[in-house]
């Protein structure tokens, strides 16, 4: 699943993850976009990609609607072990419940669309929660899990870590630095069945039958995926 260069989603550039990202015995992602460049992504309402902060971009993105984006060129990641790693700052937020970003097994509205999906959400209390779907058409399974037990700051970047450590096991960290060295909150980790299999999409979600007064306002940079490998 090595899949590099702008016509899959975005050139390699490490210049955000400092060493951690250029260690000698950090294997280069499977999967990167900077978002330099749109290629690869789709989008449906808002968010969108803004090649000049090279970021997704989700502005003032409020429930009751399809807004989403998402790349299909990502190739399957291993049904027991992956890493998905990003930089993410919000600037406004208001009860949100909307998906930050998830990797997902089909194309579509989470709401509606029958999918499985392992993923990091924003939670109406303003806090990271983990999150899943198992071939199912509701918006969303929190699972029996915790979020990472702080409330989620406008204006500071946080660096996002999900990762599968098994079929049946996701590990969620977030870190205050982009060498991914100091930990912020407690980790969680969501118990998940195997049915969770042949995710290959990345992408963001709202609930379209919620209130449009949900809303979030946020900045994601530099997605990176490793595929069969855990940190």
């Amino acid at each position: 699943m090595k899949i590099y260069g702008t016509a899959k989603g975005g050139a390699i550039n490490k210049k955000d993850f400092g060493v951690a990202f250029g260690g000698d015995e950090t294997p280069e992602p499977d999967f990167q976009s900077d978002f330099s460049s749109t290629d690869g992504w789709v989008t449906t309402g808002n968010p969108t990609i803004d090649t000049t902060a090279e970021s997704i971009k989700y502005n003032n993105v409020a429930n009751g609607a399809d807004n989403r984006i998402y790349n299909s060129s990502i190739g399957a990641v291993n049904d027991e072990k992956w890493c998905m790693r990003f930089k993410f700052n919000t600037s406004a937020y208001n009860i949100p419940n909307i998906y930050i970003l998830a990797l997902f097994d089909a194309v579509g509205n989470p709401t509606t669309t029958t999918q499985s999906c392992i993923g990091l959400f924003l939670s109406e209390n303003g806090r990271f929660m983990p999150c899943q779907k198992t071939d199912e058409s509701n918006y969303i399974d929190f699972g029996v899990v915790t979020d990472m037990n702080f409330d989620v700051s406008t204006d500071t970047d946080y660096y996002c870590q999900v990762q599968r450590t098994s079929e049946t096991n996701v590990e969620y960290k977030i870190f205050s630095d982009s060498t991914f060295e100091t930990q912020v909150g407690s980790t969680s980790n969501m118990t998940v069945t195997s049915d969770i299999d042949g995710l290959d999409v990345a992408q963001t979600g709202t609930q379209t039958d919620g209130s449009s007064s949900r809303t979030m306002s946020a900045n994601l940079y530099n997605l990176q995926i490793w595929d069969d490998y855990n940190f």
